[in-house]
Formats: structure tokens, C-alpha cells, sequence
């Protein structure tokens, strides 16, 4: 009987410890250590590389259209007056959304006049504002505007003036290329020269061309 007894007090004893040592471990598995601890276990590679991903996309990841991203855009265009005389460009230029979907870009272009009579080469600075009216992120379609000016080696048109105006309005589109912003930048637009009769009405002979251009975007 008294053994009976001493083994009933050693067992009562002893069950809260058992008691407050297994909910002590339940609750450590369910707590915030104990998770990072279980996360320990899977591949290294897995959680870093989705870090890696984040912080190499940075910008990139900016969906197209977000006001105060930028880009550079290198491309080169064809225009033709459908009277003997073209244009060949090539060009950069810095662009930053404004506003959401609304792109003011500064552009630099190089020209080569192929005229009638003499053929001249023209640098040509120039702003465009872009409105991106259609925009899923992969596509956009957009309306343009923007004037420039352009001084040339010889008169352009032929017996103008080697300084003009050069206003420009059209239609184009974008498309995403890959993961890292990478994109495709299409347009055609009425491109138009002339001096705005800065040397005279007779000096004046202003040119109206069609223009298809192409160029690639980077996010910046």
C-alpha cells in the first residue's frame, strides 16, 4: 500500500512537467521560429531566387504606361512624298510617362535626304507626346504628336532652305518582347517640312511625306 502511494504522488508530480513541456513544443511548432525553421529544410535556391528575380527586375517590373518610368528607344524610319523624294532616318530618344499612358519623349534623329536634285543630310531634334489609348501591358496602341527642327547640308525640299520645321503626327503600337521590359515600338505618320516662311513665301516649299518607323524600347 505505501508503495502504492509513493508511486501515485511520483507520477501526479511529474505529469505537468510532461504536460508543459509537450504543449511547449506544439506551440513552438506552430510559432513564427518554428516555421522559418521547417522552411530551413527547403531548397536554397528556391526562396533566392525569387529574391534575386525581384531585385534584378527592379524598374523593369513597372508595368508599361506607369507615370515617371522612362525609356530609350533606338530605331530608324522611311519616308517617301510619292513625287521622287525620300527620307531615311535613324534615331534615339529619352521618353518618360507624364501621366499614366501619356509619353512625352525627346528624340535625335539622323537624316539622309534623297532629293531631285541634290541630296543632303539633316540633324533633326525633335519632341513627340504619345497617348497609349489601348494599353494591356504586353500591347499598346497609341496616337502621336510632337514638331522638331532640323537643319540640313542643302536646301530641303529643293529651293527651300537648309533650316525647317518639321511637325509630325500618326498612329502605332508597341508589343513586349520579353521579361526584361524589352519592347517592340512600331509607328506610321504624316511627316511634314518646311521653313514657316521664314525666308518668304518664295522660299518656301514645304514637303509632305508618309513615314513608317520601327524601333526597340528599354525600360530605363
Amino acid at each position: 500500500m505505501t508503495r502504492f502511494l509513493a508511486s501515485a504522488v511520483l507520477v501526479s508530480a511529474l505529469t505537468p512537467a510532461f504536460a508543459s513541456a509537450a504543449g511547449a513544443d506544439s506551440l513552438s511548432l506552430g510559432s513564427p521560429a518554428a516555421r522559418h525553421t521547417l522552411r530551413a529544410d527547403e531548397p536554397a535556391g528556391a526562396s533566392a531566387t525569387a529574391a534575386q528575380v525581384k531585385t534584378s527586375n527592379g524598374r523593369k517590373s513597372v508595368p508599361f504606361g506607369t507615370e515617371g518610368s522612362e525609356w530609350i528607344t533606338v530605331g530608324t524610319g522611311v519616308s517617301h512624298d510619292f513625287q521622287g523624294s525620300a527620307g531615311f532616318d535613324a534615331h534615339v530618344s529619352w521618353s518618360n510617362f507624364i501621366v499614366k499612358d501619356v509619353e512625352f519623349s525627346l528624340e535625335l534623329a539622323a537624316w539622309y535626304y534623297a532629293q531631285k536634285k541634290q541630296d543632303a543630310l539633316g540633324l533633326n531634334p525633335q519632341m513627340v507626346f504619345r497617348w497609349h489609348f489601348v494599353n494591356n501591358e504586353k500591347w499598346s496602341v497609341f496616337a502621336e504628336a510632337g514638331i522638331g527642327v532640323v537643319a540640313s547640308t542643302d536646301n530641303v525640299p529643293d529651293g527651300g532652305t537648309a533650316f525647317n520645321f518639321t511637325p509630325r503626327a500618326g498612329l502605332g503600337f508597341t508589343r513586349l518582347l520579353n521579361d526584361e521590359g524589352l519592347r517592340l515600338q512600331v509607328g506610321l505618320r504624316w511627316a511634314h517640312i518646311s521653313n514657316a516662311r521664314i525666308r518668304g513665301d518664295n522660299r518656301n516649299p514645304s514637303r509632305d511625306s508618309a513615314m513608317l518607323y520601327a524601333g526597340l524600347m528599354w525600360p530605363f
